[in-house]
């Protein structure tokens, strides 16, 4: 049926949202509490306006992914409370298809392209300029790569550019819900990329939406996943003359307003003071090895006092301010950290040496210095690549699972042994997630089941 979508408006956005977390179904078959029917929206500048932020905010609808690929590696513990058994199934890297809290990251993922993809096809004919039509696509696309990159690496082997399982990039394609390649995926995700840093979105700025810094970055960080470290490199080099303005907490205090920040999903303040906005599915701050290597370097600062249920939001640190916590997607020392990777591997594929990374050498020791620790300086390739795992485990930690995915390109690449540092994981199987069992059983199995995982 026809016109049954609206956009549901609130306070301070329009969300579009999916009623069911199958992600088969058309927007004509979705229904909100709502009051503005959906072909009303795009001939008023400010409902466009307000339906581009409420975009934005259904990235949110992919929490608690961050707490779940932390647990799947090695920044997280069970706490008190364990919601639905997911918390134990990341921690032992053992997901069931069944669970709820996965049917939820998946679903999310979906929901943001389902929005994004109403938005890429109707502005064109909206009442917008032609300059802005192309910001507001722009800025669509974006977060549809965004959505689609975080997928990728949690339902398909983002490791193997020659896999059959990548995701399903449109879910509402009339050539129906067939699983594309890993490198159409990526492909896609370029695209879409580029169209955004072609768009005319601002250069730095509100870092709660696209600036040409956060899509470049994003942009970077893709290419250091596909193994083009030549090209993330060179995009990565653009951001080394930063500075590092705010201490550590300052960055957490001050949420997606921090000069640290390239890119952050604010959250609802009125849930995330102590639920973290459903951030946590069960999965606590901290794990024993992690506490290790804290006390080992000696590193107070960026060890998160919350380490008890009642305390923690699913954040490093929480703050009763003006300023809600976000959801960092990327923040400078990360991008940072991608140039040094990035610049060791080309060293090591060339037969360099360490002498040849001398500014990504500093680079890491800046990082270092911001939270007062002595500065570093490795003896030769692999000691500098496990230094940047490291760090990048420290300072990183419970925001994007980083650490999890550092464990398997390393492993993937020789260059450490996963299953001594987590030996729950036995199989390449468990690199990835299971596709929920609904979403397989309602697309009639057009989308296949990942391997290891019974259907």
């Amino acid at each position: 049926m026809k016109n049954l979508y609206k956009i549901r408006i609130t306070l301070v956005a329009i969300v579009l949202s999916l009623t069911s977390c199958e992600i088969a179904q058309s927007l004509d078959d979705v229904e909100n509490n709502g009051v503005i029917p959906i072909d009303e929206v795009y001939q008023s500048e400010a409902l466009i306006n307000l339906a581009v932020t409420g975009t934005y905010a259904t990235l949110r609808t992919m929490l608690p992914l961050p707490a779940a690929v932390s647990a799947q590696g090695i920044s997280a513990r069970t706490p008190l409370i364990n919601w639905n058994g997911f918390g134990v199934q990341a921690l032992n890297n053992d997901i069931s298809p069944e669970t709820s809290t996965l049917r939820k990251i998946y679903a999310g993922g979906y929901n943001v392209l389902v929005n994004t993809n109403e938005l890429i096809n109707n502005i064109p004919n909206s009442v917008l300029s032609e300059i802005d039509k192309k910001l507001v696509i722009g800025e669509a696309k974006f977060l549809r790569a965004v959505s689609r990159f975080y997928l990728l690496r949690s339902f398909g082997q983002f490791y193997n550019l020659s896999s059959a399982y990548g995701i399903t990039l449109d879910p509402l394609d009339s050539d129906g819900l067939k699983r594309n390649t890993v490198q159409e995926s990526y492909d896609a995700i370029i695209e879409d990329l580029d169209a955004a840093l072609d768009s005319g979105i601002p250069q730095a700025g509100d870092v709660s939406r696209a600036t040409l810094e956060g899509v470049k970055a994003f942009k970077a960080k893709v290419l250091f996943f596909m193994g083009k470290y030549v090209e993330a490199a060179a995009l990565a080099n653009d951001f080394i003359s930063l500075t590092l303005n705010e201490t550590y907490t300052e960055v957490f205090e001050n949420s997606y307003e921090s000069s640290d920040v390239l890119f952050a999903t604010a959250t609802d303040f009125s849930v995330a003071y102590n639920l973290g906005g459903d951030y946590n599915p069960g999965v606590g701050i901290g794990s024993p090895l992690l506490d290790d290597l804290f006390a080992l370097e000696g590193d107070e600062v960026r060890k998160s006092p919350l380490n008890s249920w009642n305390a923690l939001a699913g954040f490093k640190y929480t703050y009763r301010n003006e300023n809600a916590p976000a959801w960092m997607h990327l923040r400078i020392p990360e991008i940072w950290l991608i140039y040094a990777e990035a610049r060791t591997r080309i060293v090591k594929a060339n037969g360099g040496n360490i002498g040849d990374l001398t500014v990504a050498i500093e680079l890491v020791n800046k990082i270092r210095s911001r939270v007062d620790l002595p500065a570093k300086n490795p003896a030769n390739l692999d000691d500098f690549l496990e230094m940047i795992r490291l760090e990048k485990w420290m300072e990183l930690h419970f925001e994007n699972g980083e650490d999890w995915f550092d464990l398997i390109r390393y492993h993937l690449a020789g260059d450490l042994d996963i299953k001594e540092i987590k030996p729950t994981v036995t199989s390449e199987d468990q690199f990835i997630m299971p596709i929920p069992s609904l979403e397989v059983l309602s697309s009639n199995k057009k989308i296949q089941q990942n391997p290891g995982y019974d259907q």
